[in-house]
């Protein structure tokens, strides 16, 4: 979407999760569906905000919401919004994540540590 001082940019990917220390009933790996949402001034190439907004649906039914905000280290700050099942334990838990691997324009591995 472009506006007249700047430019809205939203992404989706389907991506594979790996839990470093996943605490007890957690999953050690695990799918995402994310949605990016990035905005930018009008002739800039640094983004102004970024918002990642990921779901998940498990094996078991279970869902999750998580949000991921980008770090200056080029880590991003994982945090759990909402879980049912064996998620509901870790809303409002943080971890670090890291890019491990691209997979093309919309596919990603990614790990995670505790914060």
């Amino acid at each position: 979407m472009e506006g007249s001082t700047g430019v809205l940019l939203s992404q989706t990917s389907e991506d594979v999760w790996i839990w470093d220390d996943a605490p007890e009933g957690y999953p050690t790996a695990s799918t995402a569906s994310c949605t990016q949402y990035i905005a930018f001034a009008t002739g800039q190439m640094m983004p102004l905000g970024f918002i990642n907004v990921c779901q998940q649906v498990d094996v078991d039914g279970d869902v999750n919401l998580i949000q991921a905000n980008p770090q200056d280290d080029g880590s991003f700050l994982v945090t759990q919004i909402a879980g049912t099942g064996k998620w509901a334990a870790f809303t409002g838990a943080n971890w670090v994540g890291r890019t491990d691997v691209s997979i093309g324009q919309n596919a990603s591995v990614y790990s995670f540590s505790p914060e």
